[in-house]
């Protein structure tokens, strides 16, 4: 996240006071999402920033890139078994499952995009080319 890391998001928000219908509120679960890179100093790095996280109070951490399906499952072990929390986790998933959605449509619709920018790079290409093999015979029997 640009001017803050998740971590120091998640430090902040503790201490916030928040209210509902009951009183006083707990703060929200937080789950990490990171990324391991390949490198040693790397894939340390983000190991440590894990057991961190898990040690100051985060619900859960997970690698990028997110399964859905893994996200899903973690946010049903947090909440409570109620009728009311099944029926907000069920529009959670649904929002989620849209989010995913909308993520993969954008991505797909830039995907295509850029291939038909390729393609259209292509084609001038192929037709300059045909262009100066057109050309070619004509220039080569003009210098006979």
């Amino acid at each position: 996240m640009p001017g803050m890391g998740g971590i120091e998001l998640f430090q902040h928000v503790q201490v916030m006071e928040r209210m509902n219908d009951d009183g006083i509120a707990p703060p929200p679960a937080f789950v990490l999402m990171t990324t391991i890179h390949l490198d040693t100093k790397s894939r340390d790095d983000a190991a440590a920033q894990i057991q961190h996280a898990l040690d100051i109070g985060f619900a859960d951490a997970m690698l990028k890139p997110v399964s859905i399906d893994k996200l899903i499952q973690i946010i049903q072990n947090l909440e409570p078994k109620t009728p009311q929390a099944d029926d907000k986790l069920e529009k959670t998933i649904e929002w989620l499952r849209h989010g995913i959605d909308v993520i993969v449509a954008d991505n797909a619709r830039e995907a295509m995009t850029n291939l038909q920018v390729e393609l259209q790079n292509q084609l001038r290409g192929l037709d300059d080319k045909l262009s100066k093999l057109d050309s070619a015979p004509q220039n080569a029997v003009a210098n006979k």
